[in-house]
């Protein structure tokens, strides 16, 4: 979680902490500025209790993303001071209040000297002493800790980044140093950038390391949500939150057996967040709409009307006449009866016609919008139980009839 979703919840974490809970989030990786981590910033040191607190009382663990830059590589003098300084925070809370790892999140890719015209070619040094600084720097940060915990200190776990595909550059002969085995000797677990928005890539992207791990519980695969402009077959972004839960979803099952594979998480929670709120966009369309609407006409009425109740609409009277259109253009026209408006309604009708009955499968889902009592805008989206999904490519009108 990025510093700038962190402070937009200040002093209402609970409410972060509920979001997060929707989204099935087990644990936050949380971006940390070390260097005000004390007493000299009491507003932040304020809000990363506050945070912490909420968060575990609602089962979820807070790791510190206290390295994000490749110049931790070449700096172990900084790595060391900016560990402490979670350590010294940590010592100076309450339990409920402690981070319970550190995470380093420094990419040794990203490192300026990786890229160089020598990097890969046989017998070069420079890319695999990057690798190589790599390891040492766990190695001595592991240290750190147990030397802390020596001393009384609280257990951290100890978590890093990796690029799936270093295991390729080793399977090439282009690295020897690097694979999952040598960074868990000193790591309790890794994030794979599993980034790609195809599901059997996702699969097969981690594979290797998945199977090769020496280690349970040790591997997460780490999918990219951001909108990534230059390279969005990387990111779910522009498939939406479906697809991504869904491929999310595959995912876990096809590893549940695996004894390395301990789960996955997100780059980032922000877009993340942004994929589920709008997760009815104007505009998306999968392959599933010919499997369901292909040349199918409905006509069917079932008068009656939605009433408003405390808690939001009840009664299950709607006037539909829903028309699948040729080409592959839909439409939708209905004619909705209700006592009274509301703002940002959730209506939920299962459709039936006289040659399907999907109301065990398929569910029709209305996302209306009545900004005055006359008028309102109406998305819809079908969604089946694994998942897949349709929706309309606008909004549209409807008028309401008072009775």
């Amino acid at each position: 979680m990025y510093s700038s979703d962190f402070d937009k919840y200040a002093d209402k974490y609970d409410s972060l902490v509920i979001k997060l809970g929707e989204l099935g989030i087990k644990s936050v990786l949380l971006s940390t500025n070390t260097g005000i981590l004390d007493e000299r910033a009491p507003t932040y040191l304020s809000r990363v209790k506050d945070f912490i607190l909420h968060a575990h009382q609602a089962g979820i663990t807070v790791h510190a993303m206290h390295m994000q830059s490749y110049t931790y590589l070449d700096d172990y003098n900084s790595a060391v001071t900016a560990t402490n300084k979670v350590i010294a925070f940590n010592n100076s809370v309450d339990q409920t209040e402690r981070f319970d790892g550190i995470h380093l999140d420094v990419e040794p890719h990203t490192h300026p000297d990786w890229n160089s015209q020598t990097g890969f070619l046989p017998g070069s040094q420079v890319n695999e002493n990057i690798m190589k600084r790599f390891v040492g720097l766990l190695d001595t940060l592991k240290s750190v800790v147990d030397s802390a915990m020596k001393n009384g200190s609280d257990s951290l776990f100890i978590s890093a980044d990796q690029t799936y595909w270093i295991h390729d550059k080793i399977a090439a002969g282009q690295l020897q140093t690097g694979t999952v085995n040598d960074l868990l000797q000193f790591a309790d677990f890794i994030t794979l950038f599993d980034y790609t928005d195809n599901y059997e890539k996702l699969v097969s992207y981690i594979e290797s390391e998945v199977t090769q791990s020496s280690h349970p519980n040790s591997i997460v695969a780490a999918l990219k949500t951001t909108d990534d402009k230059n390279y969005p077959q990387e990111s779910f972004y522009d498939e939406g939150w479906f697809a991504f839960d869904k491929s999310e979803k595959e995912l876990s099952k096809h590893y549940e057996n695996s004894p390395a594979f301990l789960g996955t998480c997100i780059f980032e929670y922000g877009s993340v967040r942004k994929m589920f709120e709008n997760r009815f966009p104007v505009g998306l369309i999968t392959s599933v709409e010919d499997d369901i609407c292909l040349n199918e006409i409905f006509d069917k009425t079932s008068p009656g009307k939605w009433t408003r109740s405390e808690n939001g609409i009840i009664d299950n009277g709607i006037t539909e006449d829903l028309t699948k259109v040729h080409y592959g253009e839909k439409a939708i026209f209905v004619k909705v009866d209700w006592t009274t408006g509301i703002q940002n309604a959730s209506l939920r009708y299962e459709l039936k016609s006289d040659n399907k009955d999907w109301s065990t499968k398929k569910t029709l889902y209305f996302w209306g919008m009545s900004d005055v009592q006359s008028q309102g805008k109406l998305k819809f989206c079908f969604i089946d139980e694994d998942g897949d999904y349709w929706q309309s490519k606008t909004s549209f009108d409807l008028s309401t009839d008072y009775t």
